[in-house]
This record gives structure tokens, sequence and C-alpha cells, in this order.
């Protein structure tokens, strides 16, 4: 079981944390805010919810295939 100290050393953002390429669909590149254990909640156009919009995901998929390609 993850533990806070877990959490913290892994950067963990929460579950469910949706990562394309090694890369998180939120946060990019830049280090969370902050670390937990539990439930991540993500801000989307119908409020805050356990999941993230499509199109966060989505979007992490394209930045992802344009830099595979170079551009």
């Amino acid at each position: 079981m993850l533990s806070q100290e877990d959490a913290t050393a892994k950067k963990f953002l929460g579950t469910p944390s949706i990562r394309v390429e090694g890369i998180d669909v939120e946060y990019g590149n830049r280090p969370p805010e902050e670390v937990q254990i539990g439930t991540r909640y993500y801000n989307t156009p119908d409020g805050w919810k356990p999941f993230p919009h499509a199109r966060l995901i989505a979007n992490a998929i394209l930045e992802a295939h344009n830099s595979q390609e170079g551009g």
C-alpha cells in the first residue's frame, strides 16, 4: 500500500493519474504542487470531477505525437 512518504517521493498525484508517454495529462512537465494517496480531482468544464475531461487527454496525446515528430 502506498504511504504518504511514497507519494511524496514519487510525486504521486492521486488516483486516477493519467500519463501519456510518462507525462501527466494535467500538469505536463511542471512539478505537481501537491501529492496525495487518495482520490484525485480534475477541474473540468462541468466542475471538479474524479476524472479528467476527454479534451485534456486528447491534448496530451496530440502533444506527445507532435513532439515525437519533431514539431
